[in-house]
Formats: C-alpha cells, structure tokens, sequence
C-alpha cells in the first residue's frame, strides 16, 4: 500500500491567534475522519498536558 504524500504546512502563527497566548497546538490523530479527541477521557488528557507544560514554561520562548 502506497502511503499519501503529505501536505506542507506553513509554521507562522496563524492571525487569529491572540499574541498572549503561549500555545498553538496541532495535532494529527492515526485514524481520520472520526471524532477522536472529544471525548472525556481523550480532552482531558490533551489538556492536562497542556497546563502541564504552561506550569513549567516548556516551549516558553523569549
């Protein structure tokens, strides 16, 4: 099985992203086209980390 080439994206921040905000988070789920990440226990994970890493400042950059 051939695998898809994959699309490029562009790594600017897009405009509608607030200056203050320290994350922009991208994330590509192995099955497509299902709703994979809102679900409870999945959403709560993905946000755990991401106050886990706002706490200690990982990805800060000055």
């Amino acid at each position: 099985m051939e695998l898809p080439t994959r699309k490029r994206l562009a790594h600017n921040i897009p405009q509608w992203v607030t200056e203050s905000s320290c994350f922009f988070v991208t994330i590509n789920c192995n099955e497509r086209d299902m709703n994979q990440l809102c679900q409870l226990k999945t959403g709560n994970a993905v946000l755990s980390a991401a106050a886990f890493y706002h706490e200690n400042q990982h990805g800060i950059v000055d």
